[in-house]
């Protein structure tokens, strides 16, 4: 199934270069259509298209808000913003739009410091007479899921997601924190690390099971000794072939089995001149 968001896409908040857009003068007539994409970091590349927008409206003041949704959002930022929402195309096996809705589930189960936010494209089709700051009017077409936005004010979040257990998603934004500081890896690169991070888990998982496989149990033998089905059952031995040893605790008479250390009726330790002289016995 495919993981559905909704976001502020852009608002009357100045970015960090002192632009703001004017809502108002915004067309979002493509969103509203249903035909504006969702891109990974702004790139014009096809397999960099990781959605599409299914939803767009313009909130100018608490009254237009028609849903919780618009009223989530309405309350964080308090300005006009342009809300969207929209489907990731992670339902077919797209490596880079799986990696985005594993950050947005990620961010779902915890309080992740790195959060995704996205940025409106389009074009800029007038410019505020007095402040060329201002973006009259816009045409706005997609929208960029991006770490590093130029206005902050933009939220994503992922909608109707369950919980998830799936530790290597942590391991996967946790490690990604520090390097969306400074660079803006793509979900590319996310999708190559989520693997990685998946791959050393199953390695490590892999090698404790191996050391558990050939460590064996007293005489018993490792499991990895066994061929065919024995693997899953005890091994057949030749009862002949058993040296026996005596207790000197009980006196009981019975075989020794490698690495035996106590007696199987009184569980009584061995004394050590006890086992020397049972190997030094012809």
């Amino acid at each position: 199934m495919s993981t559905k968001f909704d976001a502020v896409a852009g608002s009357e908040l100045r970015d960090v270069q002192g632009e703001v857009l004017d809502v108002k003068g915004a067309d979002i007539s493509e969103l509203t259509a249903g035909s504006g994409i969702v891109n990974d970091n702004h790139s014009n590349k096809l397999p960099d298209v990781i959605g599409r927008i299914t939803e767009a409206k313009k909130i100018f003041k608490i009254e237009d808000c028609e849903n919780d949704r618009h009223r989530y959002y309405w309350n964080k930022i308090k300005a006009p913003y342009i809300y969207t929402a929209g489907v990731l195309f992670d339902d077919e096996d797209h490596r880079s739009a799986k990696a985005a809705a594993a950050i947005l589930r990620h961010q779902h189960k915890t309080d992740s410091p790195l959060k995704l936010k996205c940025s409106v494209e389009g074009g800029i089709l007038e410019r505020g007479e007095k402040d060329e700051r201002v973006l009259k009017r816009t045409k706005i077409k997609g929208l960029a899921l991006t770490f590093t936005p130029a206005n902050n004010a933009t939220l994503v979040e992922g909608l109707d997601l369950a919980k998830t257990d799936d530790e290597s998603e942590f391991d996967l934004v946790k490690s990604l924190t520090p390097f969306a500081k400074k660079d803006v890896p793509s979900f590319i690169e996310i999708a190559d690390e989520m693997s990685e991070i998946k791959i050393v888990s199953n390695i490590s998982q892999i090698r404790n099971l191996t050391k558990a496989l050939t460590a064996g149990y007293g005489g018993a033998g490792s499991p990895t000794n066994l061929t065919g089905g024995g693997v899953m059952q005890t091994e057949s031995v030749d009862m002949d072939s058993f040296k026996y040893i005596e207790c000197p605790e009980c006196g009981k008479d019975q075989p020794y089995v490698k690495y035996q250390v106590k007696c199987r009726s009184c569980n009584k330790h061995f004394p050590f001149d006890t086992l020397a002289s049972f190997f030094t016995k012809k």
